[in-house]
């Protein structure tokens, strides 16, 4: 449950092939804002170090989910192709 917002933020700001766009883009009608990435050692604060580190396991936990969830789609979709000459 922690992970949801993160995930649903990752999906909706990511290109959808299908569509030609994002669902961020559609829903609000501008480009998804993006997180600049964090570099791990660069907060003098303990606290925001730690949240700011977290979110960036995070993101690369759900870009790697995704990604394998992408090409699962992939495989699957095209297993119902065939090739076709004219």
């Amino acid at each position: 449950g922690k992970l949801l917002p993160w995930v649903k933020l990752s999906h909706n700001t990511s290109w959808n092939g299908g569509m030609g766009t994002t669902p961020y883009e559609i829903m609000y009608g501008q480009k998804p804002f993006n997180f600049l990435e964090y570099v791990a050692g660069t907060s003098k604060v303990n606290d925001v170090e730690e949240i700011l580190t977290d979110r960036e396991d995070t993101f690369k936990i759900i870009r790697k989910k995704l990604l394998k969830a992408q090409a699962t789609m992939k495989q699957q979709a095209n297993k119902k192709c065939r090739e076709v000459h004219y």
